[in-house]
Parts: C-alpha cells; sequence; structure tokens
C-alpha cells in the first residue's frame, strides 16, 4: 500500500497521559506520556498494519498544540491540504506576472491559460490533487462528484475550471479559482518571524515559535459574516478553510479524498502584527 493516507483518530487523556487508538482498528489502543508519544505509537501501528510510515491523522476532537491558546481556535475553523501533488506539463503563462527569479512564488492573478498536468501514478483513481511546481504553487484540485459537497452559495465563491490531462480519465478534473482570498496574519502574542522578497515584495510570515508548525492566523473581520468556507493565501498557493459545521458535513468526503486539515487561530484586528520580523529572502 502507498504511503500517507488520512486516518481518523481519537483521543484522551488519563493517568499515565494520553491514550489514543485509530477509528479503523479500534482494539489497538496506545498510551504516551506526551501527546507526541502517543502520536508515534499510532504511527507503529498503519505502519504494521499497510505499511504505511507517513500516515495523516486527524483527531477527533482536534488537538491544539499552543497550550494556553485553545481559545483562540475556539470557533473551529479548519484549514484543509490536499495530499497528493500532481506537476504540470508546463507552467508558462499560469500567472500573469509569471514566477519570481529570485524567491520562486508566483507573481499575480491567475490567467485563463488551462491547467495542463502529467499524472502520477499515486494519484489514479484519487478524487484530489494539488498542481504544484516551483516548490510554491500549490493549487487544489478536485474530481468533479467532490464538487457536489459545495453549497450553492459556495460554488458561487469559486470558479471550477477545467483542468486538462494528458491521458484520459475515467472522470473530470477541476481546478479551484477563488474570486476572494483571506490573508494570513502575524499575531503581535506569537513573536512572529519569517521572510520577504526584495524582487517580488512577497512577505512569509509564521507564527510557530508559540504556536507551533501548522497553525494559520486569520483576522476576525477577514471572514464574510455567516460563510462556511473561504480561501486561505493567494492565487499561486491557497487552502480551502471550512466553518466548523461545515467541517462536520464535509470531513467524511474530504478525508476519503486524501485531504488532511488543521485547526486556524482566530485574532481580533488590533492584534495583527502589522512590522514582523522579516529576514531577506535568499535565492
Amino acid at each position: 500500500m502507498s504511503e500517507g493516507h488520512v486516518y481518523v483518530c481519537h483521543w484522551q487523556r488519563n493517568d499515565r497521559g494520553f491514550e489514543g487508538w485509530i477509528e479503523r482498528w479500534p482494539e489497538r489502543h496506545v498510551t504516551g506520556a506526551t501527546f507526541n508519544e502517543m502520536r508515534d505509537a499510532l504511527g507503529n501501528i498503519t505502519g504494521e498494519e499497510l505499511g504505511d510510515g507517513e500516515p495523516q491523522f486527524e483527531f477527533e476532537p482536534p488537538f491544539i498544540e499552543a497550550a494556553d491558546w485553545e481559545h483562540l481556535f475556539r470557533h473551529g475553523w479548519r484549514s484543509t491540504f490536499f495530499l497528493t501533488g500532481v506537476r504540470p506539463t508546463t507552467d508558462t503563462g499560469l500567472f500573469d506576472g509569471g514566477f519570481c527569479n529570485r524567491c520562486n512564488w508566483p507573481v499575480g492573478d491567475r490567467t485563463n491559460e488551462p491547467l495542463k498536468v502529467g499524472w502520477a501514478t499515486c494519484a489514479k483513481g484519487g478524487r484530489s490533487f494539488a498542481a504544484i511546481s516551483h516548490r510554491s504553487m500549490r493549487i487544489p484540485v478536485a474530481s468533479e462528484p467532490l464538487l457536489d459537497i459545495f453549497t450553492p452559495q459556495e460554488r458561487d465563491s469559486f470558479e471550477a475550471r477545467p483542468v486538462e490531462t494528458e491521458e484520459a480519465m475515467p472522470t473530470r478534473f477541476y481546478e479551484f479559482v477563488p474570486r476572494r482570498f483571506v490573508s494570513k496574519v502575524a499575531g503581535k502574542p506569537f513573536q512572529p518571524d519569517g521572510w520577504q522578497c526584495r524582487q517580488c515584495g512577497r512577505r512569509y510570515v509564521s507564527n510557530a515559535k508559540v504556536l507551533g508548525y501548522g497553525a494559520h492566523v486569520v483576522s476576525r473581520d477577514a471572514i464574510e459574516p455567516g460563510a462556511g468556507l473561504f480561501f486561505l493565501g493567494d492565487p499561486g498557493k491557497f487552502s480551502l478553510c471550512f466553518s466548523a459545521e461545515r467541517w462536520q458535513a464535509v470531513k467524511a468526503a474530504l478525508r476519503a479524498a486524501e485531504i488532511s486539515s488543521s485547526s486556524i487561530a482566530i485574532i481580533d484586528p488590533s492584534e495583527i502584527e502589522q512590522s514582523p520580523a522579516l529576514r531577506d529572502h535568499k535565492s
């Protein structure tokens, strides 16, 4: 079996630390003094059962790594990550500014140039993938049946643009072209850092020193009232983010399509660090 599949796990605290089990093998409970030790033990199970040494665990309830900051995640927004990566046959003309010669990130908006991809063996038979290029571009792509999980209001928030594949596939695939993006922000309490490219001006900010790796931070006023979906990032690299209510409705379908998720911290606009300490990007 290939590696990097999604597994739903459950966990609880006990007098020995953390106890966890994988939904697929509920009889195999493991215990660790720390959450990470428990997670490593769960990884041993996927290795023994299926030979999967790179499992992607989805914990129920979600585990918040940042102690004392759990309240920022209480709204339950989830950011998704399409695990399978497929390279386009060419990235020429995909963005109106091309790719930066210094930082290699996409510049500008997505053009009307069709996304054309080769096909990786690991993606055949799949329901989703991300088109990746230059180690920076990452565009989510979904199969036609997977688009059925989105409400009419959500479908209005993006264009589903057909993807061209080198070989005929049993289903059509569509890239997401959002009509609006929400930006990641740096939070004053989190000792943010990152880099800035002096050629194209792109900034990358991280709040990992306090919140841990993978935790995204969004300003409360950037999310439209009543929204169940928004797109976090920019035209060249973004993720689909779901409200707690919508996540409950779609998570089974997304996980079955090899899409993982992480929690999003929501902060007030007054907590945004407008001038984080950013180093110069080295090409």
